[in-house]
Order: C-alpha cells, then sequence, then structure tokens
C-alpha cells in the first residue's frame, strides 16, 4: 500500500512540475527579444543556422505567430557604478556582458549613457 501511495505521490508531483514548465515556457515565449527582425524579408536569407551565427537562441518547436531566433535573456549591458547625479538628469556607466557572445562584429563594450530631464514629458 506504501508504494502505491509513493507512486501517486510522484505523478501528482511529475504533473505539477509539467505544468509549471509549460507556464514559465509560456511566459518565456512572450519575453522574448527577436534576434533576426528582418527575416520576413525575401533577401533576408534566414535560416537556423544563420540565427545561430549571430550567437542567438534558436527554438524548432514554436508556434508561427512566435519568435523562433531570440536573444539570450542575459545579453545586453551591466550597470558598472551606481548612476551618477548630473546637472539635469543621470549618467550610467554600462559594460557589455562578455559572458555572452555578441551579435555583431565589433561590439561597443563600454556605454556612457546620459539621461537629462527637460519637462515632465521631455527626456533626452
Amino acid at each position: 500500500m506504501a508504494g502505491i501511495r509513493h507512486l501517486i505521490i510522484f505523478f501528482l508531483l511529475f504533473d505539477l512540475s509539467i505544468g509549471m514548465n509549460i507556464r514559465d515556457q509560456s511566459s518565456q515565449l512572450s519575453e522574448r527579444i527577436d534576434c533576426f527582425p528582418e527575416s520576413e524579408l525575401i533577401f533576408s536569407n534566414y535560416s537556423k543556422d544563420k540565427c545561430l551565427e549571430r550567437n542567438c537562441l534558436f527554438d524548432d518547436w514554436v508556434p508561427s505567430d512566435t519568435i523562433q531566433c531570440y536573444l539570450r535573456p542575459n545579453y545586453g549591458y551591466i550597470l558598472r557604478e551606481n548612476p551618477q547625479q548630473t546637472e539635469n538628469g543621470i549618467r550610467l556607466r554600462l559594460q557589455r556582458n562578455q559572458a555572452v557572445g555578441s551579435m555583431f562584429p565589433a561590439p561597443i563594450e563600454n556605454i556612457v549613457l546620459d539621461v537629462q530631464h527637460y519637462t515632465n514629458d521631455i527626456l533626452r
């Protein structure tokens, strides 16, 4: 009897984990950033290999209305130090996340981003 109880608990936990994975995957699908936005153009030469050459992820098993070639979740830049207050905004010093390969042949490694606040309707 204890063996059956353990088997039932196993199947309940297994079913629960599958449901959680499907829910996680569906939320991830909506958060993808297209790595090959020109894929629908006639001369784009879009393929799985071209996607992977850009150091992007490719998903063979997605619905037709979902991004198939997409950036890794940790692609981009990391804040190097605390934001600095400027006369009319803030300055951010960013460094490219080198843990992820770039989709560009000569990526910009360090960026200084100045955000200037002029009015409630204007940021520059």
